[in-house]
């Protein structure tokens, strides 16, 4: 199996993901889906990472409504979501993390970090020079820390749009990685 045509699976199997998440919070939204989010950014940009991806990532995100334990924290929401690359040779990789948010009218920030899961090339001597060659993104483990942050606006009281940067990297946990920032548009649902 080649790798573009992996990938091209990775997309169709998102965008089922995508409907089926839309369908189910449809029916259960009241409970435990705050929002849903979709949208495009460009690999390997913007940031500590070299730019060494080509194309765009197709992300899928749900928020939940935070749990009442995690008020002692600022009342996190709990996210998941994943990023599948468009071109054969990106990273794609799935999250969990949790998200503070704080609105200002119809307008918001956000901040969120937790962990995620890669398909990337791995660093697996530990080569600290490895890392740093400019044909493709090295990252040092399997399992990476992911940050993020948003800054967005509310169009109606459902749906919003915003820029979003995020980062996956080790933060320096296993071998010498270089990491990967990815910076675009989403769209948001409420419910």
């Amino acid at each position: 199996m080649n790798r573009q045509g992996a990938s091209m699976r990775r997309v169709v199997f998102l965008l089922g993901v995508l409907f089926a998440v839309a369908g189910w919070t449809g029916a259960h939204a009241e409970s435990v889906i705050d929002e849903v989010r979709v949208g495009v950014l460009a690999q390997s940009c913007c940031g500590y990472s070299p730019d060494n991806e080509q194309g765009v990532g197709i992300n899928l995100e749900t928020a939940f409504r935070s749990p009442d334990f995690l008020r002692i924290i600022g009342a996190p929401r709990p996210v998941i979501g994943g990023t599948v690359a468009t071109d054969s040779d990106g990273t794609n990789h799935a999250y969990a993390a949790l998200e503070w948010r704080y609105d200002f009218s119809k307008y918001f920030v956000s901040g969120a970090v937790g962990g995620a899961v890669h398909d990337g090339t791995l660093n697996d001597g530990g080569d600290p020079f490895l890392a740093a060659r400019g044909d493709t993104i090295f990252f040092g483990c399997r399992v990476l820390i992911k940050v993020g942050l948003s800054a967005g606006v509310r169009l109606t009281d459902s749906i919003s749009a915003a820029a979003h940067w995020s980062h996956i990297s080790n933060g320096t946990l296993c071998r010498p990685n270089n990491g990967l920032d990815q910076l675009g548009v989403r769209i948001g649902v409420g419910f």
